[in-house]
């Protein structure tokens, strides 16, 4: 069996296999160049004489084209689609369920029955409230259409759903008196920053300096904490960096030394220390309320998907791995192989960086049941 990710990819590599087979068979005359590597490759590797290995060729060509529908070169969506198609009874899918393959559809309908919940549920209705509110506050429109789509995605990736599970019985109220938590404690690190920011410029206003004074000017130490005091939270640069821990204010050329301001050296090296350190935690709350709305909805989302799988009978590729997961955990190859009607005995995944978590714990049965047995993967 070989796996890779798109239908461009797979149909790449079937012809790559039957191109190789072809020229291996001899139905090109004399080979040169790369094929004609390959063919002295696999001759001293399997120890074929040219003419068996030709033969072989032709054997194994003729096998596919006369077999062609168990050609197994597949997306892993592809091969998914027939464990589950096999596990539908098991899985509680109807006979004629549908594999539903276009998101974009799909997460437009969740985003559209997200809003219409909102008008009968005060908890969804107010969820809704306060991403718009977020979506202000960061400068964005109020509308929370792209907000919400995004979460519908989330939602639908392995990656991310094999984490929110963890959160799925927790109620949506929890999840906005958590986010109140996280707010009050953002503005707060940042109260402190623009704090942090006046006080040093007031130093450095009394030693008789300017921001342009200071080592690389609008880069320097100088303008870090003119943005602080005007509310823009960044980490220091490399230039920053070395005037908070190293004391280096001032460029060599400069009239000044950072001797002659031993007080500033020190307030600068304690309140950059202090704001690296708030700024670390505003970034963290940052990164967790921009995935707040994801792990509040999830749940939510989830039960759309059940209603539309019932209503239509359509179930989205992306749901195969997750109901997976559990039904074949544990269970021997070959089961699995018994079911399927086939048994693979060798691997080959293309792009393997690109699977997901659930899809590799989905494989993995198959492909230990293989490297037990000393086969080539």
């Amino acid at each position: 069996l070989a796996i890779s990710f798109t239908n461009k990819a797979v149909h790449e590599m079937k012809t790559r296999i039957l191109n190789a087979l072809e020229h291996l068979s001899g139905l090109h005359g004399e080979l040169s160049g790369s094929e004609a590597a390959m063919q002295q490759e696999l001759m001293n590797r399997c120890s074929l004489t040219e003419e068996v290995l030709e033969q072989r060729s032709r054997d194994r060509l003729e096998t596919i084209l006369h077999n062609y529908s168990s050609f197994s070169v597949k997306t892993i969506d592809q091969f998914t689609y027939d464990i589950v198609r096999v596990f539908a009874l098991d899985l509680g899918y109807p006979m004629g369920f549908e594999a539903h393959l276009d998101l974009e559809s799909l997460t437009d309908e969740l985003v559209l029955r997200a809003i219409n919940r909102s008008e009968k549920d005060e908890v969804v209705r107010q969820a809704l409230l306060e991403m718009a509110r977020g979506n202000l506050a960061r400068g964005r429109s109020w509308e929370v259409k792209y907000t919400l789509k995004k979460v519908a995605f989330d939602v639908f990736s392995d990656h991310q759903s094999f984490y929110l599970e963890e959160f799925k019985n927790m109620p949506i109220s929890e999840f906005l008196e958590i986010r109140k938590t996280w707010l009050a404690k953002t503005r707060s690190c940042e109260d402190q920053l623009v704090a942090i920011g006046n006080e040093v410029l007031q130093c450095i206003d009394k030693e008789g300096l300017s921001v342009d004074d200071f080592s690389q000017k609008n880069k320097g130490i100088g303008s870090y904490f003119q943005k602080l005091s005007q509310g823009v939270f960044v980490f220091p640069n490399s230039f920053q960096e070395k005037a908070i821990d190293e004391g280096l204010l001032f460029s060599k050329s400069a009239s000044q030394d950072a001797s002659d301001f031993p007080s500033l050296v020190s307030i600068i090296s304690e309140k950059g220390q202090q704001a690296r350190e708030l700024i670390e935690v505003v970034k963290t709350y940052e990164a967790m309320l921009n995935t707040f709305f994801t792990l509040a909805l999830f749940q939510t989302f989830r039960s759309f998907i059940k209603e539309i799988h019932e209503e239509t009978g359509q179930i989205h590729i992306s749901e195969f791995n997750r109901e997976l997961k559990d039904l074949i955990r544990g269970e021997p190859a070959p089961y699995i192989y018994e079911r399927l009607g086939v048994q693979y005995k060798h691997f080959l995944v293309d792009e393997f960086q690109d699977t997901s978590f659930l899809q590799w714990r989905n494989l993995l049965p198959l492909f230990s049941e293989s490297l037990g047995y000393g086969r080539r993967n």
